[in-house]
Formats: structure tokens, C-alpha cells, sequence
């Protein structure tokens, strides 16, 4: 009976001993997987976080240049305050946007289909992203992000001046 025990514990024995370095290079690779797909997991959602501000940049960009105010400024606000970095924006008046609708009418004020003209504004604004793991994965070690924004507006049309 005492021999039974003694090969058990001479198999355990032989079994632990070659699985020590085993149990190392498993742990080593599943821990370095881990590790990139945490990380990498974190890169996504700051470049998702990095996305949603740059719209809210492009839209305060074509709703300045709406109201006629400058969609430049506009855009590196919402960047700076957010993102903490500079954008590049380009933001243009598109021709006149044919319109089927009739404007809105005040009582008392008679508006004809001529009397406004509506015009497309479109903004977009690149950022240069730089990510916090990947980057020497890149050739530059950054990603450029471009994001437009398209808004309507309404201009009226100048109404002659009578001569008395």
C-alpha cells in the first residue's frame, strides 16, 4: 500500500515540475494579449470620445457661419475647451438651395416666394489624432480625422430702397 501512495506521489511530483515553466509561458501570453486588448480597448473609445466632439466642433462651426459670425472661431472653441488641441476648418457657402416650401409667414407682413433666398452651409473640420498606444505603429504617429457639417439658412433678399 505504501508503494501505491509513493508512485502517486512521484507522478504528482514529475507532473508539477514540468508544468512550472509551462505555466509561465502560457501566463506571458495570455497576459501580453490581455494587455494589447485592454489598451487597445481604450484607444477605440477615445478615438469614439475624440469623434463626438469633433461634430459638435463642425456643427457650432456651420451654425456660426449661419448666423454670420466666424465658424473658425467657433470650431477651435469647442476643441480647445474639449479636445485641447487646434483644428483646421473650412467651411463654405454652397450655391442657392432651391426651395419649395414657402418661408414662414408673419401676420401683417406679406413675404413673396422671391423675397428670401436659402444657401447651404458646409463646415468640416480635420484634427490630427494621436493615439496614446498605436502610435508607433503609424507612419507618423497620427490619424487625421475629418468631420463636415451641413446646415440651411435663410438670407433675405435686399429690398429696394424707394427715392422720394
Amino acid at each position: 500500500m505504501r508503494s501505491k501512495k509513493l508512485k502517486i506521489i512521484t507522478r504528482y511530483s514529475l507532473l508539477t515540475t514540468r508544468s512550472k515553466g509551462q505555466t509561465l509561458i502560457e501566463f506571458v501570453l495570455i497576459a501580453i494579449i490581455s494587455i494589447a486588448l485592454i489598451f487597445g480597448v481604450m484607444d477605440l473609445a477615445r478615438l469614439s470620445w475624440t469623434m463626438f466632439h469633433l461634430h459638435g466642433a463642425a456643427f457650432a462651426a456651420a451654425r456660426a457661419e449661419a448666423v454670420r459670425k466666424s465658424g473658425f472661431t467657433a470650431a477651435n472653441y469647442v476643441t480647445m475647451r474639449t479636445l485641447g488641441g487646434h483644428c483646421l476648418v473650412s467651411v463654405n457657402k454652397s450655391h442657392e438651395v432651391p426651395s419649395h416650401n414657402p418661408p414662414w409667414t408673419v401676420p401683417g407682413v406679406a413675404l413673396k416666394k422671391d423675397d428670401v433666398r436659402i444657401y447651404a452651409i458646409n463646415a468640416t473640420v480635420t484634427y490630427l489624432y494621436r493615439p496614446l498606444f498605436a502610435a508607433g505603429a503609424f507612419k507618423t504617429g497620427v490619424i487625421p480625422l475629418k468631420v463636415s457639417s451641413r446646415m440651411q439658412t435663410e438670407i433675405p433678399n435686399p429690398i429696394p430702397q424707394s427715392r422720394n
